[in-house]
């Protein structure tokens, strides 16, 4: 590809963009599952629940991203995603109520895009939420991506040599 003009950064959004849709039809499959089979309803609009979804979606992607960019082979990129995601789901509330973890969790909780993302799903999916009542941890998951993408972009080092499994 890069041999006939396409930039290394064309290639990068292009595979991103794969893994975002990607995401997205996961999310969309589990969710639509859930309907069918546990016959699961939210009380908010759908399309603030797919705003919070589809911002969610940018923010993993952008940190797998970063990810790729600060690791040198797959073993790396795989501890530092697994435990990424452990912590970050941790201290968000994603794994427990947020409420029940010890107060220094709480205290940085605010740091993890997951404790943004646990407040706008409940707020849309039991309290009946519209974009007007999750504007602010939307503007925090849009703050998250931008500085994951930004770090991801400026790391990133086209000549550097990674390697994978094979």
């Amino acid at each position: 590809m890069r041999c006939i003009g396409v930039r290394t950064g064309q290639i990068m959004l292009a595979k991103l963009s794969v893994a975002l849709v990607a995401y997205l039809v996961l999310f969309v499959s589990v969710m639509g599952s859930a309907r069918l089979i546990f016959d699961w309803r939210m009380r908010g609009p759908l399309a603030t629940f797919a705003t919070v979804v589809a911002l969610l979606g940018l923010v993993t992607v952008v940190f797998g991203a970063l990810a790729c960019t600060l690791c040198r082979n797959q073993a790396e990129l795989n501890a530092m995603t697994y435990l990424g995601a452990l912590v970050m789901a941790g201290l968000g509330g994603a794994l427990t109520p947020f409420e029940t973890l010890p107060s220094w969790a709480q205290s940085i909780a605010p740091l993890v895009p997951t404790y943004w993302s646990v407040r706008a799903f409940e707020a849309v999916i039991l309290g009946g939420a519209g974009l007007s009542e999750v504007t602010v941890e939307l503007a925090a998951l849009a703050v998250f991506a931008a500085v994951f993408g930004t770090l991801a972009y400026i790391l990133f080092d086209e000549d550097e040599r990674r390697s994978t499994w094979a």
